[in-house]
């Protein structure tokens, strides 16, 4: 009966580390969604200061078109990152 507990208490352990692996593996996952919308969110801040500081810029035209593709993926990200706190 003993070694029937200890083998009880051993898989209970196993699977609260599993558990534990999982939410820890989810939150990175959050933390890194978050964080890659924060960076990107400053880097088209940088860019609009940028195009709005030098309008003759010999890439103008490519880098308004940058800022568009970047501005679309910054609005995917903040509607997953709005489906977080749900």
């Amino acid at each position: 009966m003993q070694k029937l507990k200890d083998i009880y208490i051993i898989i209970i352990d196993i699977l609260i580390f599993i558990i534990k692996e999982r939410k820890i593996k989810m939150e990175d996952w959050k933390t890194r969604l978050i964080e890659e919308r924060k960076e990107l969110g400053e880097k088209v801040e940088r860019l609009i200061k940028f195009l709005n500081e030098n309008k003759e810029c010999e890439d103008f035209d490519l880098l308004a078109e940058q800022l568009h593709y970047m501005t679309g993926y910054y609005e995917v990200l903040t509607k997953r990152v709005s489906k977080l706190s749900k």
